[in-house]
């Protein structure tokens, strides 16, 4: 008995490791998700530029270690999916800091008058 629970945990243990594939393209996707979620509670530029050049140099480190990968046209979209999102947070984040700067934001005033 004591053999095959250590025969079905084995297995479970290996299927497991299976199912979580960690291909280059799932992780750069997922280190996209992690540094869009950090450029999303960003709450100065300074904080942007810092996210942004922690994720470039974990981005490079990536693509290096990956540089014999040849990802399928299904995982380049992914990829492109994910940082089409980055760069739509990190804008919009860049556009509140700025206006904020600036000197407000043009829906407030229209609400003050």
């Amino acid at each position: 008995m004591k053999k095959f629970l250590i025969t079905v945990v084995a297995f479970a243990s290996l299927f497991l490791a299976a199912c979580t594939s960690n291909t280059p393209v799932d992780k750069a996707v997922s280190l996209i998700e992690e540094a869009t979620e950090k450029m999303e509670k960003a709450e100065s530029l300074d904080d942007l530029e810092s996210f942004s050049q922690e994720f470039e140099t974990k981005f490079a480190a990536l693509e290096k270690e990956a540089e014999d990968y040849e990802p399928t046209k299904e995982e380049e979209e992914r990829v492109q999916k994910a940082l089409e999102k980055f760069q739509e947070v990190a804008q919009k984040k860049a556009e509140e800091f700025v206006s904020g700067m600036l000197g407000g934001d043009d829906e407030e005033d229209e609400e003050e008058e």
